[in-house]
């Protein structure tokens, strides 16, 4: 239960692997080892996760209970350059959780198998062709993938009312028509 819980608080937060790593002070190699099960957790990285991000151990251990013991850490304070560094782990995690291949990836974006290795590996930025190609192609939201926004953070221009002389003249033009 604890790495499917890991992997759900660092996508919950938008961190990737190698901040949340920096921020339990661990290996980024070593969180991977915990996500796929392949080490068990200590129990020093328990308290830190409790300590550092306020997380309900009970619900980290055993997936009862809350995520967070009161309320969430604060992490936007993160740079939108520091959030977009970290776009290949966000891409990562997708196909991860979605279960495709980064070859399947490849050929349903019509992006070169290399560049999509090197785009996960962070040592790439996508070109805008790519990124149109991952908007028009997949329903991950671009926002999230670039920048760990959601598309509900945007917020429309305020609209202004029409005023009495505006809304007699529109009734004028649909009148005519």
């Amino acid at each position: 239960m604890y790495a499917q819980n890991l992997r759900k608080l660092r996508k919950h937060l938008n961190l990737s692997s190698s901040r949340l790593s920096e921020i339990l002070e661990i290996p980024s190699r070593t969180l991977l080892a915990y996500e796929r099960k392949e080490r068990t957790p200590s129990i020093e990285l328990v308290v830190q996760l409790s300590e550092k991000l306020n997380i309900n151990i009970n619900w980290f251990l055993t997936g009862v209970g809350e995520m967070f013991k009161e309320k969430q850490p604060d992490f936007k304070n993160l740079t939108p350059v520091e959030n977009y560094k970290n776009w290949g782990q966000r891409l990562k995690s997708f196909l991860a959780d979605k279960k495709i291949s980064e070859k399947d990836f490849s050929k349903a974006t019509g992006i070169a198998f290399s560049r999509i290795e090197k785009m996960l590996n962070a040592s790439i930025a996508p070109t805008i062709d790519e990124i149109n190609s991952i908007k028009t192609k997949t329903d991950i939201s671009i926002d999230w993938l670039l920048y760990a926004q959601n598309i509900c953070d945007f917020k429309p221009a305020i609209v202004l009312p029409f005023t009495n002389d505006e809304i007699a003249k529109l009734k004028e033009i649909a009148n005519v028509r």
